[in-house]
């Protein structure tokens, strides 16, 4: 953040704001992937249709940031989304969680590529995949420990730091250069005010916090969610249900 400069929040997109941005989108991007424009047009109007459609698509869509990410999984699947939330959500946060975790680079004077920051992985020289696990627990204990139940929940810059520190398999990681690290990378967790970071939206943490449940047993787990108001947990325990029902198939 600059000095002198206020801080000020973007408001929600309305439906029409949607639907112009997801055209603008298109227009920009649809030709650096060869479409025709006619193909260009046509895959515009099919997400804006899809994302009206979907109540869900449309509590997603105010984001600029979600609505973004869902254009850019739209044009990958060659012209529409993921079909079902649970493939919707797991193709969106590994897209959420590749922008957190990327290389930072930029090109010197000559034109060549030189690297300004590693990524996350390297950076803590874990894999993938226990990060993702990693944002699995972090997500169910926060979901579990939120005192409101809408919005997303607070966690605090020491929260973030433990569960990334104990993922270091070099143990030289400092805590506060970590977080540094991570407060300007736009992705799975964004900062909502001073030392105090969120996921982009709750059904994000939701989806994380059911990826927990079925990797932990859920069904022996019931009776600490039940003993909260059913509706905090409601849609984490029919993810996590899809998701060990489908991986039995």
């Amino acid at each position: 953040r600059l000095d002198g400069y206020e801080v000020a929040r973007l408001a929600d997109f309305i439906p029409e704001q949607i639907d112009c941005f997801v055209h603008a989108w298109y227009d920009a991007v649809g030709p650096l992937r060869g479409l025709r424009p006619e193909e260009i047009k046509r895959q515009a109007d099919d997400l804006s249709a899809t994302i009206q459609a979907r109540e869900r698509l449309q509590e997603l869509a105010v984001r600029p940031l979600l609505l973004t990410l869902m254009a850019g999984l739209h044009i990958w699947n060659r012209g529409r989304l993921p079909d079902g939330r649970q493939a919707l959500y797991e193709d969106a946060v590994d897209l959420l969680l590749d922008r957190w975790e990327h290389r930072r680079v930029d090109r010197d004077d000559d034109g060549n590529r030189r690297e300004l920051e590693p990524s996350v992985t390297e950076y803590l020289g874990v894999g993938k995949d226990k990060i993702r696990a990693m944002l699995n627990e972090l997500a169910f204990h926060a979901h579990a420990g939120q005192a409101d139940l809408t919005g997303t929940a607070d966690i605090s810059e020491d929260q973030l730091a433990g569960a990334l520190t104990r993922l270091d398999s070099r143990h030289g990681v400092r805590a506060k250069p970590l977080i540094d690290y991570l407060r300007y990378r736009t992705g799975i967790l964004v900062e909502r005010s001073d030392g105090v970071f969120t996921f982009p939206h709750r059904t994000f943490q939701e989806y994380l916090a059911a990826c927990f449940l079925a990797d932990h047993h859920f069904q022996d787990r019931l009776p600490e969610p039940a003993s909260v108001p059913m509706c905090r947990w409601r849609e984490a325990l029919l993810l996590a249900g899809a998701m060990v029902a489908g991986a039995s198939k």
